[in-house]
């Protein structure tokens, strides 16, 4: 039997995308996604949002997220691996995080044109980030 290890979000972005080349020369990009959930429990209103690590390595969406995505915009996501990683950051502490990559093909980035976003759509990519001695997400 295969197996499948594919998700799709959609939310808002939590701050500037981070593009990096890495020592191989690959540029890849960061985004942080928040995704919100909302109901009504005894006639309160209740909501949780949670944080996601994206990560893209397709040379083409890269462009896309440098040129068109910004903090607030509404982005969809579909086709994301999810993808753990431990790092020891720099107070010597061994993390774990959970990272939904998009891979070189396979994948789909929509901007949503709030904001700053024009709505263009393409495919997307990602290996992981290698070699990070602390974690990119950190504040």
């Amino acid at each position: 039997m295969k197996s499948i290890n594919q998700t799709q979000i959609l939310g808002n972005v939590g701050r500037d995308p981070e593009i990096r080349t890495l020592g191989s020369g690959e540029r890849v990009a960061n985004l942080r996604v928040a995704t919100n959930d909302t109901w009504t429990q005894n006639g309160e209103k209740k909501s949780k949002t949670e944080w996601h690590n994206v990560v893209i390595y397709n040379p083409n969406l890269i462009e896309t997220v440098e040129k068109y995505v910004k903090k607030g915009d509404p982005i969809q996501l579909m086709g994301l691996k999810i993808q753990y990683r431990t790092f020891t950051d720099s107070k010597g502490v061994e993390k774990q995080v959970t990272d939904l990559v998009l891979q070189r093909f396979g994948g789909d980035l929509i901007l949503m044109g709030n904001g700053s976003g024009n709505g263009a759509d393409n495919g997307g990519s990602s290996d992981g980030l290698g070699g990070n001695e602390d974690d990119p997400w950190q504040d």
